[in-house]
């Protein structure tokens, strides 16, 4: 098939309708009626449903629940010359309405002040010209939309007949992308990347219908996946017309979600169905929703696989996808295509140019030239500056969003509204902002509560410390303490390793200081560099979480610094308790850490109360080294003097790097020796075996 240069695509129009809600919604259901061309947003249970799916009217309900994240995800799915129509309280008042979405956020309801993300919201709409707004004053002026209604066939699931466009140029290097990739014979891996509506799935329907024409030697099988499987639509439409086109005959089993051409086979298994499975080629729709360690098993299971997502912060886990996952496999040489020209509506839709000004992912160029540090400045920013300065505020969401894959649309709301936010920024010379800085007071946890909370059976928001504190770390004192968070550091990559991070957190001890809290403490995903950071800033690590976040594959880290009688003691206890579980940690859900992080992990460590040896245990690790006993008569031995001094022995030079390797994998994670082996390139057991005992010796020495 060859491509097309343009395509001749509607742009989408914006309505407001703006009034009481009874009015709003009587206006709204005459003009717009249920069906299954015109979705009501507060008529879906799971939106994550429509992804792939298409609508010609988008009726979004703001009044009571007004879900920035879900805004973003639902207007993808307006064809090109439909509506999306917001429904919204009187503009004046709309700021006061009891929200909540606001309550689900920040944990307020109502909020005690009018919100300062919907004052900006209101005047992102008012001045953009592209809208037509409805009131019941203009409504006698105003005539109804003039809906094109698709036909039944081009809603219908499935349909093999219904019409696609042909593939534009873009698409179509895509998909000879795919086919030198399969065709390849060596193991490989493609990233595709797109904003919404540019056709990455309908790109995989061609690449999947080219690779199947072009193989007459074998048997091809195919596995196709995706967090719901109506997500790929436009894939089997486009699949079946290619098909069709080329006069291919084909079944489609709906039931096994089996689609069988000829001698080949094109499967559909849910992601935790796929790593059960084999296939000459993985396809992998909407990535970026799907947990990364899962996302990482596939990569190594299968030869030859394509991932496949959109990017946009307001779906699943996209930036942990974009940040993570995309990073490790552009560093492993995996190749990465995007596509750029949209393919459901016209260039400069203002319908997507009005969601990426409301989500703040329509970002100005960052900063790339270098300016000295001393040019820098520290400075606290109110909420109410970000109201008034959009430059502001976008540089600082274009950065957060950069650096973390938590940062979703609905962070802006919560960045503009909580009222235990406090956020410093670092500004150059000329104003351009290269940090931030973004810390939150987390008050004491009501009595009535603390009961639920210490059993797992409530979880409250903003009181992310306090409750790992109680809960992981056996604290429960720490519920009645105030406490400060640092909830997120960003530094422009061009500016980082300048010491920049330590200027903030200066400034955030100073801001606890003044805020009288009993401890400043962080929570993250355990990373070798942000420890290292937290390490030198005399920060101390009191917790490591069980279960691995599913964005990032990460266990959480706690690290934290008190600031008062009362945070001394829930630091003391929290790191006594930390001291007595890590060894099992390491044996059980640690056990499979890389060997750096490992490392890191025990150079944060301070034994609180070291188990002192006895006179017999010293002779015993003496007659090992010297190698009179073998080292299973000895390794509980080994194991007591190790954590004694951990930290010693990691933040010290006294042992190389492959030394330090074999205690970790021989003692911490209790691996076997020819896995040791393995790790460490090794000759075999009798060098992993005198490397050990060397090891020691070196430290019985010191």
């Amino acid at each position: 098939m060859q491509p097309i240069s343009t395509i001749s695509l509607k742009k989408r129009s914006i309505w407001v309708i703006s009034g009481s809600m009874d009015w709003c919604f009587s206006l709204a259901k005459s003009w717009f009626p249920p069906s299954e061309d015109i979705c009501w947003s507060h008529q879906q249970k799971n939106p994550f449903l429509l992804l792939g799916s298409e609508c010609t009217v988008l009726v979004f309900n703001t009044f009571f629940n007004f879900n920035i994240d879900l805004l973003g995800l639902l207007s993808g799915t307006v064809v090109g010359g439909g509506y999306l129509v917001l429904l919204t309280p009187p503009l004046s008042m709309w700021p006061y309405y009891p929200d909540q979405d606001t309550a689900r956020l920040l944990d307020q309801f109502p909020l005690p002040y009018p919100s300062r993300f919907i004052k900006r919201l209101i005047i992102i709409l008012l001045k953009n010209k592209s809208i037509q707004w409805v009131n019941p004053e203009s409504l006698t002026n105003i005539s109804p939309p003039k809906l094109q209604r698709r036909s039944q066939d081009d809603t219908q699931q499935f349909k093999d007949d219904r019409h696609i466009d042909p593939m534009t140029a873009n698409q179509c290097h895509i998909v000879e992308a795919i086919h030198a990739l399969f065709w390849s014979k060596k193991p490989n891996k493609l990233i595709l990347t797109a904003l919404r509506g540019r056709g990455k799935t309908a790109a995989l329907g061609f690449a999947a219908a080219n690779i199947l024409k072009c193989s007459h030697q074998k048997p091809i099988q195919i596995i196709i996946t995706a967090p719901y499987q109506k997500a790929l639509n436009t894939f089997y439409i486009t699949l079946f017309h290619c098909l069709k086109q080329a006069r291919i005959d084909y079944s489609y089993h709906k039931q096994k979600s089996i689609l069988v051409i000829q001698e080949h086979q094109i499967i559909f298994l849910p992601p935790d169905q796929v790593l059960k499975s084999t296939a000459d080629l993985l396809f992998v729709d909407e990535a970026a929703a799907i947990p990364i360690p899962v996302l990482n098993q596939m990569s190594q299971q299968f030869m030859c696989a394509v991932f496949s997502s959109t990017l946009d912060g307001y779906e699943g886990t996209g930036k942990g996808f974009d940040l993570k996952f995309k990073a490790q496999g552009l560093q492993a040489g995996w190749q990465h295509c995007t596509l750029y020209e949209p393919m459901r509506w016209a260039r400069d839709d203002p319908v997507e140019q009005l969601i990426y000004r409301i989500l703040g992912t329509q970002w100005p160029s960052l900063l790339c030239k270098k300016i000295k540090t001393k040019s820098f400045q520290v400075k606290r920013i109110s909420q109410y500056e970000l109201l008034k300065n959009n430059v502001l505020l976008d540089q600082m969401f274009a950065l957060l969003a950069l650096a973390h894959y938590q940062t979703k649309p609905s962070y802006l709301r919560q960045l503009m509204d909580a009222n235990n936010m406090i956020i410093h920024v670092i500004q150059s010379y000329d104003e351009q902002i290269i940090g931030v800085c973004v810390s939150v007071i987390e008050e004491p946890i009501a009595i009535i509560n603390q009961a639920d909370v210490l059993l797992g059976k409530r979880r409250l928001k903003n009181h992310l410390l306090s409750q790992l504190l109680g809960t992981q770390c056996h604290v429960p004192e720490a519920l009645n303490a105030r406490a400060l968070r640092v909830q997120r550091i960003v530094i422009h990559p061009s500016y980082q390793r300048q010491k920049l991070g330590s200027m903030f957190i200066q400034q955030v001890m100073q801001a606890g200081y003044d805020a009288h809290v009993d401890y400043i403490g962080t929570s993250f995903g355990v990373h070798a560099d942000l420890m290292l950071f937290w390490k030198e800033q005399y920060f101390s690590l009191v917790g490591i979480g069980i279960k691995q976040d599913t964005s990032t594959g990460c266990h959480s880290a706690i690290f934290l610094k008190s600031t008062s009688k009362i945070g001394e003691h829930i630091f003391c206890k929290a790191s006594t308790f930390f001291y007595q579980q890590i060894a099992y940690a390491f044996i059980d859900y640690l056990n499979t850490l890389d060997l750096q992080l490992s490392q890191m992990i025990c150079c944060c460590i301070s034994p609180s109360e070291p188990k002192r040896l006895t006179d017999i245990e010293i002779d015993l690790i003496s007659c090992y080294t010297n190698g009179y006993r073998f080292f299973e008569y000895v390794h509980s031995v080994l194991s007591k003097f190790f954590w004694n001094q951990v930290s010693y022995i990691m933040n010290h030079h006294i042992l190389s790097n492959i030394e330090k390797n074999i205690i970790l994998l021989k003692i911490v994670q209790h691996k076997s020796w020819s896995c040791c082996v393995h790790i460490l390139a090794l000759s075999g057991k009798k060098e992993a075996k005198y490397l050990l005992r060397a090891s020691f010796k070196k430290l019985m020495h010191q």
